[in-house]
């Protein structure tokens, strides 16, 4: 996998909102989210500025983290949660994704706190991505109960 060459990796502002928002419909199709991730709209209003950022290649916005900073609801110490991640189809598999994960990865242990990501079940490339750049399984269990 190559790396798009001049991509630069910067802090999210409200004023990317309708770029990511573009990106994110371009993932979906624009039928809203898939059944592995939710719209970057849920997540943009709530985001914790350290830890969120834009993938720009030659000033356009191809891609996109939102994380938060999280853990008392889960009895956990702070850590960092990636909610949300979003690369334009037309540049997936060039190295964006992995670029914007890295650099919140490695925010997060500049302030010295754990990067996370919950994810669903099977979803193939991200998870060899995320195991690729050191995160591992967690101590968090999903429990369901169906509806009867």
């Amino acid at each position: 996998m190559e790396t798009a060459q001049g991509l630069r990796i910067r802090g999210i502002r409200q004023r990317d909102l309708p770029d990511i928002l573009d990106v994110d419909r371009r993932i979906t199709g624009g039928s809203g989210p898939s059944g592995d991730r939710s719209a970057a709209s849920n997540h943009f209003w709530t985001y914790h500025p350290p830890l969120s950022f834009v993938a720009e290649l030659n000033g356009r916005i191809i891609g996109f983290v939102i994380g938060t900073i999280g853990g008392a609801e889960y009895s956990l110490p702070d850590c960092g949660w990636i909610n949300v991640v979003g690369v334009d189809p037309e540049y997936q598999g060039q190295g964006a994704g992995r670029a914007l994960v890295k650099h919140f990865a490695d925010t997060c242990q500049k302030k010295g706190i754990r990067a996370r990501c919950l994810i669903p079940r099977r979803t193939g490339r991200f998870e060899k991505m995320l195991l690729s750049l050191g995160f591992k399984h967690g101590e968090l269990v999903d429990f369901v109960r169906d509806i009867e």
